[in-house]
């Protein structure tokens, strides 16, 4: 007698790197929870054990996240307009994919749920990210600066202004004093 446990099992797949429809880059992590279903097909497929069972269904999870990703274009799955995300129907179309292959195939188990955990960048592509990043803060301090600078240029220039009109008209008084001296002392 074999004994299955049915309750439902869970397990991650490790970073993967998938090509988009638009030739970007991501890569992907996904979690999947499934359980026995057909115990006999589950015992002549993987004589019991739960790890082979895993390893398989995890190669079936990689060959669908690539099959049903390379479908979509990279801002249906990173956006800043949350219309434009379909994480859900991605997920969902790589849940089916599973199902009918894990079918197929005789595993005797049933998948019952899939998502994604976590979806980065490689690696090389976060740096051109970072380097653009800072190109950009770069651009931005210089047009600060200049305009800081145009700035100084314009308050210097009221500021000379100033001190010569402060200047001019000092000298004006103290020429009429010393003409009003002069006048009195002659």
């Amino acid at each position: 007698i074999h004994k299955f446990d049915r309750r439902l099992q869970n397990f991650e797949s490790r970073f993967d790197q998938v090509t988009t429809e638009d030739g970007r880059s991501l890569t992907v992590s996904i979690f999947s929870g499934w359980r026995v279903q057909e115990p006999r097909l589950f015992h002549q497929r993987f004589k019991g054990s739960f790890v082979r069972a895993k390893d398989n269904l995890e190669d079936l999870v990689r060959n669908a996240q690539a099959m049903v990703l390379a479908q979509y274009k990279f801002q249906d799955l990173v956006s800043t307009h949350r219309s434009q995300i379909k994480l859900e129907t991605i997920e969902s179309q790589i849940l089916e994919t599973v199902r009918s292959d894990s079918q197929v195939q005789g595993f005797g188990i049933s998948v019952d749920l899939l998502g994604f955990k976590r979806i980065g960048l490689p690696e090389s592509i976060t740096a051109k990210v970072f380097d653009r990043m800072k190109a950009e803060r770069m651009r931005d301090v210089k047009i600060l600066e200049s305009e800081g600078e145009s700035e100084a240029i314009r308050i210097r220039a009221e500021a000379d202004r100033k001190r010569q009109q402060i200047l001019a008209d000092a000298q004006a008084q103290a020429t009429v004093i010393e003409g009003q001296g002069e006048a009195e002392a002659a």
